[in-house]
C-alpha cells in the first residue's frame, strides 16, 4: 500500500472518514498562531469526535494567558508553556512528551499550517531521527484568500536549526531559492549570500490552481531584479508545490543535473508554502551536506489571509535506516 496523500475541501474533510482514520490514536502537535476564537475553533473542529491519544500545543507564557481566556480548562491541559524562540527547548520538550507515549507503531499528526517554518522543519527532522519507526502525517489547510506579507525589521538570514550542512572552504556558493510571497526577504537573502549561482524556482502545481499566476509573477520579479547583477549566474526550475515527496524529487533532480553537488556549497531557501518546505527538509535528510537557510525579521501582513479552502493530509515516508 502506498503512502497516504489526499486533498479535500475543508467542509468535506470534516465530514469524512479520512479525518477520523488520521487522528484516531495519534499524538497531535499544533500551535495556535493568532490567539482568537476562530483559530482555536479550527483546531478543535478538525479534532472533534476523533480518538486522538494526546494533543500537544506549544505556546509562549504570554500567549498561554491569552489562550486560557478562550478555551476550556480541560483543553488548556494540552497547552505546553515553552519558549518557542528557543528551538532546543521547543524540540526537546516535545520529544520528551512523545517519548512517554511512544510505541513502535506510534503515529504523530502535525498541523503544519499553525507552525512557523523555522520550527516546523527541525521538528520533523528530529522526530524522524529520534523515532525512526514513527508514522508522521502532515495536515495543511489552504486559505481561500492568501495574505500579502513583507518582512519588517529585517536582519541577517540564518541557518535553520539542525540543518547546517557540511560546507567546504574554497567552494563557491550556490543558492536554490524556492520563491514565495516574502519578496523583500528573498532579496535580502540573495544580497547577503551573494551566490556565484542562483537557482530561482517557483511552485507548479501550487496548493491551489489560482495561486499559480502569483507564484510566476513573484518568481519573475526576483529573476528580473538580479538578471544584470555582475557575479551572479542565474538558473531556473519548477518544483512541485503540493506534494513534499515530489518536491524533494524535483530539487534532487535539478541539483544532480549539472553536478551542482560536486561543484558548490549548496544553500536551499524554502520560501514557498509549508508543503514544499517539507520537501526541502526531506532533501536535507538525503543530502546532509546542504544547508537550509531562512530569513529573520517580523512578518507583517499588508492583507490578512482568510477562509479555509482545502485540507491536505500527507503521510511522510519512514526515514531510511542504513
Amino acid at each position: 500500500m502506498g503512502l497516504h496523500y489526499n486533498k479535500m475541501a475543508y467542509k468535506s474533510f470534516l465530514d469524512s472518514d479520512i479525518r477520523k482514520s488520521i487522528f484516531d490514536g495519534a499524538i497531535v502537535i499544533s500551535e495556535i498562531g493568532n490567539v482568537d476564537r476562530k483559530t482555536c475553533e479550527t483546531l478543535f473542529e478538525i479534532l472533534d469526535k476523533t480518538n486522538f491519544k494526546k494533543l500537544l500545543v506549544p505556546s509562549t507564557e504570554s500567549k498561554y494567558s491569552e489562550i486560557s481566556k478562550i478555551i476550556s480548562a480541560d483543553c488548556l491541559e494540552n497547552v505546553m508553556r515553552i519558549d518557542t524562540q528557543n528551538i532546543d527547548d521547543y524540540i526537546g520538550r516535545i520529544i520528551d512528551e512523545i517519548d512517554v507515549l511512544y510505541k513502535g507503531d506510534s503515529k504523530v499528526v502535525i498541523n503544519a499550517t499553525s507552525i512557523k517554518r523555522k520550527n516546523l522543519l527541525p521538528l520533523i527532522t528530529m522526530l524522524r531521527s529520534v523515532f525512526s519507526s514513527i508514522e508522521i502525517f502532515i495536515i495543511y489547510i489552504t486559505p481561500i484568500l492568501y495574505g500579502d506579507y513583507e518582512i519588517d525589521n529585517y536582519s541577517e538570514p540564518s541557518t535553520i536549526a539542525y540543518m547546517h550542512g557540511l560546507l567546504q572552504i574554497g567552494k563557491p556558493t550556490m543558492l536554490l531559492l524556492m520563491t514565495g510571497y516574502e519578496k523583500n526577504g528573498e532579496f535580502g537573502l540573495i544580497r547577503y549570500y551573494f551566490p556565484s549561482n542562483l537557482i530561482a524556482g517557483y511552485a507548479s502545481p501550487p496548493t491551489e490552481n489560482e495561486f499559480e499566476g502569483r507564484n510566476i509573477i513573484d518568481y519573475k520579479d526576483v529573476v528580473q531584479h538580479f538578471a544584470n547583477e555582475e557575479g551572479i549566474e542565474i538558473d531556473n526550475m519548477i518544483f512541485t508545490g503540493n506534494n513534499p515527496i515530489k518536491c524533494c524529487e524535483d530539487l534532487e533532480k535539478k541539483l544532480n543535473s549539472d553536478n551542482y553537488f560536486g561543484r558548490y556549497n549548496i544553500l536551499v531557501a524554502p520560501m514557498n508554502n509549508k508543503i514544499s518546505s517539507i520537501g526541502a527538509c526531506l532533501l536535507y535528510e538525503k543530502y546532509p551536506e546542504i544547508q537550509l537557510v531562512d530569513i529573520n525579521g517580523k512578518k507583517v501582513s499588508k492583507k490578512e489571509e482568510s477562509g479555509k479552502m482545502s485540507v491536505y493530509s500527507i503521510e511522510l515516508p519512514r526515514i531510511a535506516i542504513e
